[in-house]
């Protein structure tokens, strides 16, 4: 294993980054569950607004248990370091953008209600013909919207039904860690340093896009891309699965997630700077990608432009 102290000698400034990387790892693993308590508190704080708070809290934190780090000794500095003090406090108050108080629902309207009506309507656009060009202008963000909602209510309502039903004969198939660890596999175990290694340039990565997403995006005038709708965790909750495992599944949601969180925002961009399409087909396009010009299509281009500019088709997709 690699010391940590080894990891810690790896600075800017005054600043370990293997300390900012191991804080944003803890707040995001148990961001869920920090969320869940507060809800009981009438507030809804979403896993952005945690990483947010990231460095806020590292720096109470700290003045809690009496440890003054370096950032620490910074940030309460009466005389200098005024940039770290703007930031930390800029984090701050973007994590509080966020929170919402959460209001009394209409108790005449069930999730069942919602779910029937959401059906419905995705049955009349299923039965009217639509325009093929049209929906290839539009993208899958209509349709995407529809699914994301049907999924997240017959999972709450159906799912977790089923799950808690079956929980007794799912557990039965559940291996002890030590199974899982014995009898070793030497090829697996010399590549976990690569595999877990990765979580320090991922994290880092994830940071940095970020504050290109929050900062950028708001310059540019694009939509900011939901995180909630592309980082979902739930195969912990799978009762044949152990502890080991569970927190594989985790780390392989995170990475996966990710990397898709990092297409739609890299996709948004790419349709505001250069919304040509490639002359080679591609298989798998990001969301953005049907509504380009075509590779020979100056005149379509110079015409597209501005308009692919205005992203009211993300912010209010169009009616039938």
């Amino acid at each position: 294993m690699i010391p940590i102290e080894f990891l810690r000698q790896f600075r800017v400034e005054e600043y370990a980054i293997f300390d900012f990387a191991a804080a944003f790892l803890l707040i995001f693993l148990i961001a869920p569950l920090l969320s869940r308590i507060f809800l009981k508190l009438k507030l809804s704080i979403s896993r952005k607004s945690w990483l947010f708070f990231t460095l806020p809290i590292s720096i109470l934190a700290h003045l809690a248990v009496g440890k003054i780090t370096p950032m620490t000794r910074d940030f309460i500095s009466l005389h200098d370091h005024y940039l770290l003090k703007i930031f930390i406090l800029g984090l701050l108050i973007l994590g509080m953008k966020n929170i919402k108080i959460i209001k009394k629902t209409n108790p005449s309207l069930t999730t069942e209600d919602l779910i029937s009506r959401l059906k419905k309507a995705q049955k009349t656009l299923s039965a009217k013909k639509i325009d093929l060009k049209k929906l290839d202008m539009w993208g899958d963000e209509i349709v995407a919207a529809f699914n994301r909602a049907i999924n997240s209510l017959d999972f709450k309502i159906n799912i977790k039904k089923e799950l808690e039903a079956k929980r007794v004969k799912l557990k039965s198939w559940k291996l002890s860690w030590v199974k899982t660890f014995f009898p070793i596999s030497f090829k697996y175990l010399l590549s976990a340093p690569f595999i877990y290694g990765m979580i320090i340039p991922g994290v880092i990565f994830h940071f940095g896009l970020e504050i290109y997403h929050q900062i950028c995006f708001r310059v540019y005038g694009i939509p900011r891309v939901k995180a909630k709708d592309y980082f979902v965790y739930d195969r912990h909750l799978l009762p044949y699965l152990n502890w080991f495992e569970k927190l594989n599944c985790i780390y392989c949601s995170y990475f996966n997630n990710l990397l898709r969180y990092a297409t739609e925002i890299s996709g948004r961009t790419e349709r505001f700077w250069c919304p040509v399409k490639h002359a080679t087909h591609l298989t798998k396009p990001h969301s953005q990608y049907g509504k380009f010009a075509n590779y020979l299509d100056a005149k379509d281009f110079r015409e597209k432009w501005e308009g692919l500019r205005d992203f009211s088709d993300i912010e209010n997709p169009p009616k039938s």
